[in-house]
């Protein structure tokens, strides 16, 4: 498997699946629902090959924003859904361009956020 070539088509996927979803077009003979199992395999394929740790963080991260999409348009939310769909497909392209993982911001001890100040 060609971890480069498998990232590109699965971030054309998750294009194609914000731009479409949730009514594709008939002639492509396909449902939300066939697009996220599709693309839930090909990234639980991916996290199961040898990757960097920052490519896995990312592709985590994508799967995580997969889930709430698929959430969103159950509930019917699809704008929220297609958000997500974007924000998976963002941290793709991240684990394609094998971008490094950054904190952005700190945690105090009673759970309140800063930023990153170094």
């Amino acid at each position: 498997m060609n971890a480069n070539h498998e990232l590109d088509k699965l971030k054309c996927r998750l294009v194609y699946m914000a731009m479409s979803a949730p009514d594709f077009p008939a002639e492509d003979k396909t449902c939300l629902k066939e697009q996220f199992e599709r693309v839930s395999a090909a990234l639980s394929q991916l996290l199961d090959a040898r990757l960097s740790p920052a490519r896995r963080t990312w592709l985590q991260m994508a799967q995580r924003e997969l889930a709430d999409s698929a959430e969103d348009f159950k509930l019917l939310q699809d704008s929220e859904g297609r958000r997500h769909l974007h924000r998976a497909g963002d941290y793709v392209r991240d684990a394609l361009n094998q971008r490094p993982v950054s904190i952005g911001f700190v945690s105090g001890p009673d759970g309140s956020c800063f930023p990153r100040t170094t």
